[in-house]
């Protein structure tokens, strides 16, 4: 059996990484049906010493004041959905299956004109560098995909 690529099993752990996060989002959001969303919204912006009347601390806030059971429902649901995409692609990529490239390269796609409008919006360096990280794997996977991934 071939060695897998150093390159490839860091991504399949990072993939991994994002799905295990977003089962504790879900778990989150579920502790939060009949409770009061928009306190426990307010103690972690104090918490992480954000302004709450700006920029994404605001956002979140406004959110947390908006919500109701539906709608931590819907979200939970929405985040274990990407968690289960995340965890197989990760273990795809992890035992280099084409699938998982195909997968990866296309989840990574979706986020490019995200990211873009985001730095137009507010250039910072660091969304820079999340989308120089995210075209470098989705560039990564499509070479993978041409050169013929081992596993179908």
């Amino acid at each position: 059996m071939p060695a897998r690529p150093t390159p490839l099993r860091l991504i399949a752990l990072f993939e991994a990484l994002k799905g295990v996060l977003l089962l504790g989002v879900s778990a989150g959001l579920l502790q939060l049906l009949h409770g009061n969303a928009r306190g426990v919204a307010e103690a972690l912006v104090a918490h992480a010493h954000l302004d709450p009347d700006h920029g994404p601390a605001h956002i979140f806030l406004a959110l947390a004041a908006d919500a109701t059971d539906a709608r931590l429902w819907l979200l939970a649901f929405v985040a274990i959905f990407d968690a289960g995409i995340r965890l197989t692609m990760g273990w795809g990529l992890w035992h280099d299956r084409t699938w998982a490239y195909w997968l990866g390269a296309t989840a990574g796609l979706v986020y490019v004109p995200i990211e873009l409008v985001g730095i137009v919006e507010h250039f910072t360096l660091v969304r820079v560098a999340v989308l120089a990280i995210n075209i470098a794997i989705v560039v990564y996977l499509i070479r993978g995909i041409r050169t013929g991934a081992s596993q179908p």
